[in-house]
């Protein structure tokens, strides 16, 4: 038998070496491996497209509130957008604020906006109008425009970053309309941009975290062209002066006096409501692109048209709820109101105190007023009429 020489049993030992290294390192790939963590995907919240205009300090007296927001969560209502009024809570320049109400059972803010948040309703903040110490004289914005930072600033602290109740604000509301804008003096779009500058920077500045609503623009019609707007024209101006920087989210009024799908005629354009949201979107490739709550959309039942009957009312609801939320911009829609906003005096089957004449109606409702004109129908257009 012959042996190895050295050399040979030292390049056999190197082998071996080698041959055991390799089949370590081998089973220790064929070791079952710990199992690899579950991965879940984060389930998006819900959304809550479903809002309603309730104005419950305003317009609801406190011993019937704790009802209201009972039938409110019946309803499956998510939202509630409540108008925090300047000219309420405060009363002279540099004032105190006052959030709990002037004693006659309304304008209790904080009793209202807290029972609200406890019943899992949230709430959008609207902030409105021109101060108590200028209505009638409507003064420019330089005369105010401090006072407004001190009012947006005061009402976010309060509610946003103190108590926690509210992320949402919407700043002014029409500004595009007579009453609401130039007789409140917003005298030309700059000033409305002036103040959503002046108003976000107060409310950042009160919580970081609120969520800016650039104020609902009026879906009226060309009654009143010396001193309204066209919404669309009105916001894009707001866009090339560079409004829509201030704020996150865009709002619309687009009321539509015929049924959802049916046409209108504004300021000389026949159009549909899916037509009006298209073209708001289309203004978003030059301005940018925002989501879109509706802050108020509804059908009166009124007897005197454009009022429709209940049943209809309800049948619109559904399908302009269904034709909105559908569009890819909106994200929420609150339908206007709760209930019906009229003077003491005001026929319990309207809406409004009316008065009219043969084509032309003045409403009063809720101490503002508005003037509806009526155009002939024809089959294509289901209606065509002028409202404010």
């Amino acid at each position: 038998m012959s042996h190895p020489t050295p050399r040979r049993a030292h390049r056999l030992r190197r082998c071996s070496v080698w041959l055991v290294l390799w089949l370590v390192l081998v089973s220790s790939f064929a070791l079952p491996l710990p199992p690899a963590p579950v991965v879940t995907a984060q389930t998006p919240a819900p959304p809550q497209p479903f809002g309603m205009v309730a104005a419950l300090a305003n317009r609801v007296r406190s011993d019937e509130r704790d009802v209201a927001i009972q039938l409110l969560q019946e309803a499956g209502v998510q939202w509630q957008r409540e108008e925090i009024l300047w000219d309420r809570v405060q009363q002279e320049a540099g004032g105190p604020f006052v959030w709990d109400g002037d004693g006659s059972g309304f304008y209790e803010y904080d009793q209202a906006i807290g029972a609200q948040v406890a019943a899992g309703i949230k709430v959008l903040g609207l902030l409105t109008y021109n101060p108590a110490w200028f209505k009638s004289k409507n003064p420019p914005p330089e005369a105010w425009i401090d006072d407004w930072y001190a009012y947006v600033y005061a009402t976010v602290r309060r509610y946003g970053a103190e108590r926690g109740w509210i992320t949402h604000w919407e700043l002014w509301n029409e500004p595009n309309v007579r009453e609401s804008g130039y007789e409140s003096g917003l005298y030309e779009i700059k000033d409305f941009v002036r103040l959503l500058a002046v108003g976000q920077a107060a409310a950042r500045a009160a919580d970081p975290n609120a969520r800016i609503i650039m104020a609902g623009m009026s879906g009226q019609t060309d009654t009143d062209k010396q001193f309204s707007y066209d919404w669309l024209e009105y916001m894009e101006q707001v866009g090339a002066l560079g409004g829509w920087e201030y704020v996150d989210i865009l709002a619309l009024h687009p009321y539509h006096p015929a049924p959802p799908e049916g046409y209108i005629t504004r300021f000389g354009r026949s159009v549909t409501l899916l037509d009006e949201l298209d073209t708001l979107q289309a203004m978003m490739q030059r301005y940018g692109s925002k989501p879109v709550w509706i802050t108020e959309f509804g059908y009166t039942t009124s007897s005197i048209a454009p009022g429709v009957a209940e049943i209809d009312q309800a049948l619109f609801l559904l399908r302009s709820y269904l034709l909105m939320l559908a569009h890819p911009t909106v994200e929420t829609v609150f339908w206007y109101d709760f209930r019906n906003d009229t003077l003491p005096s005001a026929p319990t089957n309207s809406r409004c105190t009316i008065a009219a004449t043969t084509n032309f109606t003045m409403a009063c409702c809720g101490g503002h007023s508005r003037s509806i004109r009526f155009s002939p129908i024809s089959a294509s257009q289901p209606s065509s009429l002028t409202a404010r």
